[in-house]
């Protein structure tokens, strides 16, 4: 099998900043957020986040869907959410040290965005528009 072609970032930037959370940001700090991440394929079935585990990065969707699911109390799956490109997650993770709250699981192959914790508070370093920006992510859901 072929192995899929990386995707430039200018196009990256592009299709993130067409969204309302990312294109609200100055594009400075959009741009600077494009700079500091990577991406990363993820095959199908394969775990994004585990629920209960520490969360690592920020996630924007780039191709395809994942599920975003919660273990009950009995060890039952249940279907949060079916996120498509531009869906972003995992922003807790780098405003708090709580575990994922969800399981988010590639429905096929998948291209994500990652903004790892490390990258994240390099950029708070300089400006806290990032840190507004999440929080305001966060009281959207």
């Amino acid at each position: 099998m072929k192995k899929p072609e990386p995707i430039p970032t200018a196009d990256i930037l592009k299709f993130m900043a067409s969204g309302a959370w990312f294109g609200s940001l100055d594009q400075e700090l959009q741009q600077q957020i494009v700079d500091s991440g990577t991406t990363r394929r993820y095959s199908r079935g394969e775990a994004l986040v585990v629920e209960e585990t520490p969360g690592q990065a920020l996630h924007c969707i780039l191709q395809v869907q994942v599920s975003v699911s919660r273990l009950s109390g009995e060890g039952d799956e249940f279907l949060i959410h079916i996120g498509g490109p531009g869906f972003w997650f995992g922003e807790l993770a780098l405003l708090t040290d709580a575990p994922a709250a969800v399981t988010v699981t590639a429905r096929r192959d998948v291209t994500a965005f990652l903004l790892k914790k490390a990258a994240y508070e390099s950029i708070v370093e300089t400006s806290t528009d990032l840190a507004k920006a999440l929080a305001a992510l966060v009281a959207q859901r």
